[in-house]
């Protein structure tokens, strides 16, 4: 998830190397990419949500809203200034983070990552359509609007998607999942893989 959300480190990292490298890598991953590595990404998820706090704050207390304050206005705003400013103070600093491009653990690692993202995109803003709760867990349905120089020649890029989000006692996110589709989102920008993207869905 502009939420993204977020994106991952190989958000920019992809922005900054040839397409037609970025290309043949993308069609390798796919030629290559075993069932078992799926499974074992959805295993390192399920470790993360069983073992995240299970800390359930008070419904319709006063830091049940803060917590929720915190994350829409941190996504909303992910400029290198707000991310440095105030990721440690939205994440805990051991959570669990997945955009679906990438996993991060802990604060430290999430601001880096988001601070290098803030840097290869002109712009990225989010807007929240709903918050609902089940059990521990909040999800923040979002539509996402970012800028890059390099995708679509800078034009507005939009995307929705929806993130889970666990809290600890404190308020702090304790796991952030991403649910979106990063083909269309990010992945059928890239004039290469595009194309690809494109041929592959023409034959399913």
């Amino acid at each position: 998830m502009a939420l993204v959300h977020s994106f991952t480190s190989a958000f920019p990292w992809a922005l900054g190397i040839s397409l037609t490298i970025l290309g043949a890598l993308v069609v390798l991953l796919i030629s290559c990419q075993s069932p078992n590595q799926s499974v074992a990404r959805v295993a390192d998820f399920q470790k993360a949500i069983s073992s995240a706090d299970a800390s359930e704050l008070p419904h319709q207390d006063t830091l049940e809203k803060a917590a929720i304050a915190r994350v829409k206005a941190f996504l909303s705003d992910l400029s290198p200034e707000n991310v440095t400013a105030s990721t440690k103070e939205v994440y805990a600093k051991d959570a669990y983070f997945n955009d679906t491009l990438k996993t991060i653990r802990g604060s430290e690692h999430i601001e880096e990552y988001l601070t290098e993202t803030a840097k290869v995109v002109n712009s990225i803003s989010v807007e929240f359509d709903d918050v609902a709760k089940s059990g521990q867990d909040y999800y923040f349905r979002w539509r996402m609007d970012f800028e890059a120089p390099k995708l679509r020649k800078g034009e507005v890029i939009r995307t929705i998607g929806m993130t889970q989000i666990r809290f600890n006692a404190e308020g702090k996110v304790v796991l952030h999942q991403d649910y979106w589709d990063s083909a269309a989102g990010f992945f059928e920008h890239l004039p290469v893989t595009n194309q690809m993207i494109n041929t592959v869905k023409k034959r399913l």
